[in-house]
């Protein structure tokens, strides 16, 4: 328990800090990204709509993504959604 604990805080500490988080939710805009643009050209008779299911600390990102998403004032580094949140 000791160990999942101390690795789980750590995660959480990482993604605090400023420059770690814009590196992550750069990262994960480009995938999301990357994978809506395949997915719409694979399937092009598709809706568009877009689900992100996340767990955890995956959820906070996801939250943060969406919010800077909205607010591109925010995180200039961070690549704009190319589905609408």
């Amino acid at each position: 328990i000791k160990t999942v604990m101390k690795d789980v805080v750590s995660d959480v500490l990482f993604y605090a800090e400023s420059a770690h988080r814009d590196r992550i939710l750069a990262s994960v805009a480009t995938q999301i990204n990357s994978f809506y643009e395949e997915f719409t050209r694979k399937y092009p008779a598709s809706s568009g709509n877009l689900h992100i299911i996340a767990h955890s600390l995956g959820g906070v990102v996801a939250y943060d993504l969406l919010c800077a998403s909205k607010t591109p004032s925010i995180t200039a580094d961070i690549p704009k959604l190319e589905c609408e949140p």
